[in-house]
């Protein structure tokens, strides 16, 4: 089978510019990781083109219409309005097995100048499907991607003065390594650590320490750096934290095991002489977790790294094949890698 193949096509801000110069009609795919951003962009297009108190006849939201059901939205003329808008989620020949039919896809070339379409997607749409290289021909596919450090920084710096409250580069940072680089988890997180704030105006890299929400895998990250640093009861406290938020030990033994073989991947780059500014696409992570890879792998032996892929491997085996019981086996796990620690002194 092909692999499957991610459409390519405009970015939401070339999008969003067309969009404010009065450039945009007919048929879109806004597709990507991003639905707040999507959202967003979709509400003010809304916004924008449709009067007040006249929303609910000139935009209409669809979810897996058929042909006729779309085309019919399309067609109706604007009320006391230059423009309708039809949003449409969940449409077949997007992903999947399923294929649009013919008309559709040959309609989408031919919408009337009185409608927006727009075609919504949660993550990358199937470039080989016949409705994506219809929309993907003209041009018409927008990539609503993940932001990347810069953006993301401005953004969560920027929501957090909307709030009343400033927050600096280095804050940022540690709130999008602990939360992750959601938009929709983000925007939670800011208002909750504003909350937290209280009269305090400003955001502190310890508040988001402490009042963040970690993301499983920072959880994992710190565990790592506790035991790369030596600190066994660190370490176990953030297993107990994992726990407690209810993943599992094997699942927890499986990001473990991941994050050492990231560490190797980064070790070897470096024995590789790879420029550090392609450490990112060697590795598939944002430029911004990179910084923090880099320092964790200087804090560990090449050879430490080898043997904690190898505890992890056995006993992710032992525990799959009813050897050993999943209970303790994260301590087993921790107590055999501080050991290898203790080795060497």
């Amino acid at each position: 089978m092909a692999a499957k193949e991610k459409s390519r096509g405009m970015d939401r801000t070339q999008f969003m510019n067309l969009f404010r110069q009065g450039k945009i009609s007919g048929a879109w795919l806004l597709e990507g990781e991003e639905d707040r951003l999507r959202r967003g962009a979709v509400e003010e297009i809304r916004k924008t083109l449709l009067p007040p108190g006249l929303e609910a006849l000139n935009g209409v939201s669809l979810t897996a219409p058929d042909t006729d059901s779309l085309v019919a939205a399309c067609e109706t003329l604007p009320f006391m309005a230059d423009m309708r808008v039809v949003t449409v989620q969940e449409q077949t020949g997007l992903t999947g097995r399923a294929e649009a039919d013919d008309r559709l896809c040959e309609y989408v070339q031919h919408v009337p100048a009185h409608c927006l379409l727009l075609f919504l997607l949660h993550g990358a749409s199937d470039g080989r499907k016949k409705l994506v290289k219809a929309l993907a021909k003209l041009n018409r596919v927008v990539n609503f991607s993940r932001m990347q450090e810069t953006e993301l920084c401005s953004w969560i710096i920027a929501g957090f003065a909307e709030l009343g409250k400033t927050c600096d580069l280095q804050s940022a940072r540690e709130l999008m390594f602990a939360a992750g680089s959601d938009g929709t988890r983000l925007s939670g997180e800011i208002a909750k650590l504003a909350a937290l704030a209280g009269e305090e105006p400003y955001i502190s890299r310890e508040l988001v320490r402490t009042g963040a929400s970690p993301t499983a895998e920072y959880t994992v990250f710190q565990l790592v750096d506790a035991v790369v640093l030596g600190q066994q009861a660190q370490a176990l406290r953030q297993m107990h934290t994992l726990l407690t938020a209810g993943e599992s030990p094997l699942g927890i033994l499986a990001m473990l095991l991941r994050q050492y073989r990231m560490l190797q991947r980064v070790k070897i780059l470096k024995l590789e002489k790879v420029p550090p500014q392609d450490y990112a696409a060697a590795l598939g992570v944002a430029d911004w977790q990179v910084r923090n890879y880099l320092r964790q792998a200087d804090a560990i032996t090449g050879r430490d790294v080898r043997e904690g892929i190898r505890c992890c491997l056995e006993m992710e085996f032992k525990v799959k094949s009813g050897q050993v019981s999943h209970r303790g086996c994260l301590e087993t796990v921790l107590l055999q890698l501080f050991a290898l620690r203790s080795a060497k002194k």
